[in-house]
C-alpha cells in the first residue's frame, strides 16, 4: 500500500480547500529525496504601540525601584530577564572572541497582541509579588487593549 501524495490546503473562510497545483509540486518535491520542514505559522495582529509604551514604562519601574542579584538593572536588561522568565525561548550565542555568549531572541516586537497582554500582567504579576510599585494600575490599561 502506498502513502497518499501530499497535499497543500488553503483556508477559504469556512474550509480547508486542496490546492492541486500545489500539491503536485509537493509531490515532486517530497519525493526527490530532499529534507523539508513544514511550519504552521499562526496569524494575528501585532502587539500595538500603547502596549510597547507600557512594557517599557514597567520595565523603567522594574530598574528604578528592585535590585537583582545585589544590583540594578537598566529596563533593557529587564526586558531579557523577564521574557525568559515568562517562558520565551532564548538562544545564547558565542561571542566572536569565544570567551562570552550573547543572548539572542528576546524580541517583544513579534509579539501578537493577546502574547504582549500576557506578558504585560506576568511582568505585572511579578513586580507585585517584589514589592514594584507602578504609577498607575497596569491592569486598567490591560483591560483597554485585550483583542
Amino acid at each position: 500500500m502506498t502513502a497518499p501524495p501530499p497535499m497543500f490546503f488553503v483556508w477559504n473562510g469556512s474550509e480547508l480547500e486542496p490546492m492541486e497545483r500545489f500539491s503536485r509540486l509537493a509531490e515532486q518535491s517530497f519525493t526527490s529525496g530532499h529534507c523539508y520542514k513544514m511550519m504552521v505559522v499562526e496569524e494575528g495582529e501585532r502587539r500595538s504601540s500603547e502596549q510597547n509604551a507600557k512594557m517599557w514604562a514597567m520595565l523603567t519601574e522594574f530598574s528604578q525601584q528592585l535590585q537583582h542579584g545585589d544590583r540594578y538593572y537598566d529596563p533593557e536588561h529587564w526586558k531579557a530577564i523577564l521574557l525568559h522568565a515568562w517562558g520565551q525561548e532564548i538562544e545564547f550565542l558565542p561571542a566572536l572572541d569565544g570567551k562570552a555568549f550573547i543572548p539572542y531572541g528576546n524580541q517583544s516586537s513579534k509579539m501578537l497582541k493577546r502574547d504582549m497582554i500576557s506578558f504585560l500582567e506576568f511582568i505585572l504579576a511579578e513586580g507585585t509579588k517584589r514589592g514594584v510599585k507602578f504609577a498607575d494600575d497596569p491592569a486598567d490599561h490591560l483591560r483597554d487593549h485585550k483583542a
